[in-house]
């Protein structure tokens, strides 16, 4: 089997580093048809079909881990078992069998991290983009340097979200609404987004030196 290039499942969250978009990549997960950043644990979700509820635990399980180690800690790409070096020869011969899978199958999404407005990742065209703004803030809390991000223009295929949403409960509920509605996307309990989104205020410094 080969990676299916054209897969439109991927959603692909654009931020600099250390803006928060794996935070954003948790929260989606909450769905059910959103896998996480992890192969073992994907397919669990898969097989075991996770509620609402039990992807909620999983992702709280990543803040928890963190808390546990006082490091910063989270899932990511290479987890799922893609591989975004080098050639597309690279990319089939380094990519695991389930990222294989994944591109080829039509019921499930997931998710991949991208560090610039629109470049990377460009080998998967079909994606469907969340651009992060209004950042700021939690780069400046983690000691990060904020560079020039310009989103310019936007197209049918990609949401700009408001991360200073995250510091009000009905901003955030409102702002994931409206990402989850713009991709036909459902997360039915809210309540678990407020959950999410106060313990990553509890726990974004962690791991980054300006703790």
């Amino acid at each position: 089997m080969n990676i299916n290039f054209n897969t439109n499942n991927i959603f692909l969250i654009c931020y600099p580093q250390g803006a928060g978009g794996k935070f954003i990549s948790l929260c989606l997960t909450l769905s059910e048809k959103i896998l996480p950043q992890h192969g073992k644990l994907a397919e669990k979700k898969i097989n075991e079909k996770w509620d609402e509820y039990r992807s909620f635990e999983n992702a709280m399980s990543v803040f928890e881990t963190k808390e546990k180690l006082q490091r910063h800690y989270e899932l990511g790409c290479f987890e799922l078992g893609v591989w975004g070096m080098g050639s597309i020869e690279d990319r089939e011969k380094n990519s695991t069998m389930f990222w294989k899978q994944l591109t080829n199958q039509t019921e499930y999404n997931f998710c991949l991290m991208g560090h610039s407005v629109r470049a990377d990742w460009a080998e998967y065209p079909n994606s469907k983009k969340i651009i992060l703004k209004n950042f700021d803030w939690i780069l400046k809390d983690r000691g990060k340097i904020n560079k020039e991000w310009i989103i310019g223009d936007t197209n049918n295929n990609e949401y700009v979200f408001d991360m200073n949403s995250i510091k009000n409960k009905d901003s955030f509920t409102k702002e994931m609404i409206n990402c989850c509605n713009f991709f036909n996307i459902v997360i039915r309990n809210t309540d678990l987004l407020d959950l999410l989104r106060l313990k990553f205020l509890e726990t974004y410094k962690i791991g980054f030196k300006n703790q």
